[in-house]
């Protein structure tokens, strides 16, 4: 093994596995001209702002508007997200999901100033329960990293989101042989709740004194 095992890097990639849909429904009022519609577009700001969600309208696109026609999307009439994150994409936990999708509805998500990192043989699923810990076993605790400082800026990488750490990640060396599988990301240094998990480049029995670390740019999170 070299002195930087768990640098493979590791490129992880995750998709929403929670779907938000509009209970009540979204009026325009009178259509002005004649127009086709593709999207629907959703915003933080009644002019300018920021552009949250593009929406695809369903089959057939685009859509024919007529002026003097009512423009309404009824109620589940939009919804974004994805209805599943198959374990081979492995990603944002429950917890998370529902923070996300929750600021959407006008709930800000918990600001989470410190991120803690360990190591699991076994994925931990959605619900952040699979899999062993192996936090005390095969290394002393979590390794704790600033989120402010931690990572890099967030940069568009082909059409997502993606940061990567840079500073190191660096558990120590090995207490004891482990197999191990999967990094996790907490927001407390025990207990807490599971942010997201990635499978680790490297998937084997890690032997006693082998240094257990992420080096720069080696851990990469991207969000679809």
């Amino acid at each position: 093994m070299s002195n930087s095992v768990l640098a493979a890097p590791v490129t992880d990639v995750s998709t929403v596995g929670y779907v938000l849909r509009n209970n009540a429904p979204v009026d325009f009022g009178e259509v002005a001209a004649n127009a086709s519609l593709t999207h629907i577009g959703v915003w933080d700001a009644l002019t300018g702002g920021n552009l949250l969600v593009s929406i695809p309208l369903a089959a057939p696109t685009p859509r024919s508007l007529v002026a003097g026609s009512q423009l309404v999307i009824p109620p589940s009439g939009l919804q974004w997200g994805q209805t599943t994150a198959p374990e081979t994409v492995n990603g944002l936990t429950t917890f998370a999901m529902d923070r996300i999708l929750g600021w959407f509805r006008g709930t800000n998500p918990p600001v989470v100033p410190t991120l803690y990192f360990a190591l699991r043989n076994g994925s931990p699923g959605l619900s952040g329960t699979g899999g062993t810990e192996q936090t005390g076993t095969l290394y002393s605790a979590r390794v704790a990293l600033a989120a402010a400082t931690g990572f890099g800026p967030v940069t568009q990488v082909s059409g997502a989101a993606q940061f990567s750490n840079v500073v190191n990640i660096d558990f120590g060396a090995a207490l004891t042989n482990a197999f191990i599988t999967h990094y996790t990301v907490h927001d407390a240094v025990s207990g807490g709740n599971m942010l997201w998990f990635g499978p680790l480049g490297v998937q084997t029995t890690y032997t006693t004194g082998t240094p257990l670390r992420f080096l720069i740019d080696g851990l990469r999170k991207r969000i679809l």
